[in-house]
């Protein structure tokens, strides 16, 4: 039986879909979605959003943050991660 409470966790990251705004997609579910804006309980979010080999060592400290939290919040609940873009799941 599933008896973990279902958390969510934004990844504001879209580093890698070369499509402006795409990061913004957690602010937006969340905002026209209540119960998971009720439910969110961490974020993150890559302050230098363009992908190119200089910013390797940014997007990969958010990656890093970004599993810790995931690693972390899994222990009492179930977390789910939306994200900007698949490189989310590189974390």
């Amino acid at each position: 039986m599933f008896n973990k409470k279902i958390v969510y966790i934004n990844a504001e990251i879209g580093c890698c879909a070369g499509i402006v705004g795409c990061a913004q997609a957690p602010a937006v579910i969340g905002a026209n979605n209540p119960i998971i804006k009720q439910k969110t309980i961490a974020g993150v979010r890559e302050e230098n959003p363009q992908f190119k080999l200089a910013n390797i060592d940014s997007i990969a400290g958010t990656l890093t943050e970004l599993a810790d939290l995931v690693y972390i919040h899994k222990k009492h609940s179930f977390p789910i991660v939306i994200g900007g873009d698949h490189s989310t799941g590189l974390g």
